[in-house]
């Protein structure tokens, strides 16, 4: 990737207005815009991505994305992004962000080309159940990665997924589901991760109790 120069550009209000929430990552919200106007109207140097420490038009805690990112990129470039972003708030140059940028970057390019997928379990709503590899997940991903996860818990998850290790036996994998989907469900409510986590732990108990006698409570969100 091309190391743009340390220059400093500010946009005009008209040119900000012009962006598109598409998700939230780490405390940072991350919004697609026209890189193209950018680029002609006010900044040449605006490439596939950026951040506040690097160009201070971008509000604190925004990534941008120009709009004609590769999709299979996208994860890739907000983590360089974050990497960045959080070094120059610690007091590093731009250089010195810059790399560890890159070194993210690097990771994940690393990480993505191993397909954990395994096969589609079933569809919740707007949210994907996913069987995956759980061995790759953990040597590729994170090590803590066991039973399941989802999007709002871990980065590398994509949005409304959730992720079921396949070390789990078939019996297992309903109760894991319920309590993933349920935490899910309730941090995309505003509900911090600990609290979600405690009452999806007794949305859990409650089936597998039920479980063992040949009941199946339906996934509903613990209110």
């Amino acid at each position: 990737m091309f190391r743009p120069p340390r220059l400093l550009f500010f946009l005009s209000p008209v040119t900000i207005m012009k962006k598109q929430l598409i998700g939230e990552v780490d405390g940072y919200k991350v919004y697609v815009v026209d890189g193209n106007e950018i680029r002609n109207k006010e900044n040449c140097e605006f490439t596939n991505f950026g951040q506040h420490g690097r160009f201070p038009f971008i509000p604190v805690n925004e990534v941008w994305l120009d709009k004609e990112h590769g999709r299979s990129e996208k994860e890739a470039f907000v983590a360089h992004a974050i990497k960045e972003s959080d070094a120059m708030k610690q007091g590093k140059s731009y250089d010195e962000a810059y790399d560890l940028g890159l070194g993210e970057e690097s990771k994940y390019r690393e990480r993505s080309r191993r397909n954990v997928y395994k096969k589609l379990i079933q569809n919740i709503g707007d949210i994907k159940v996913w069987l995956v590899d759980g061995k790759a997940v953990r040597n590729g991903y994170d090590k803590s990665f066991v039973e399941g996860g989802h999007c709002k818990v871990y980065r590398f998850i994509p949005k409304d997924e959730i992720w079921i290790d396949d070390d789990l036996s078939e019996q297992e994998r309903k109760p894991v589901i319920l309590h993933e989907y349920n935490e899910l469900s309730l941090m995309r409510r505003g509900m911090p991760y600990n609290k979600a986590h405690l009452r999806s732990n007794i949305k859990e108990n409650r089936f597998r109790k039920l479980f063992r006698r040949n009941k199946y409570p339906s996934l509903k969100v613990v209110s």
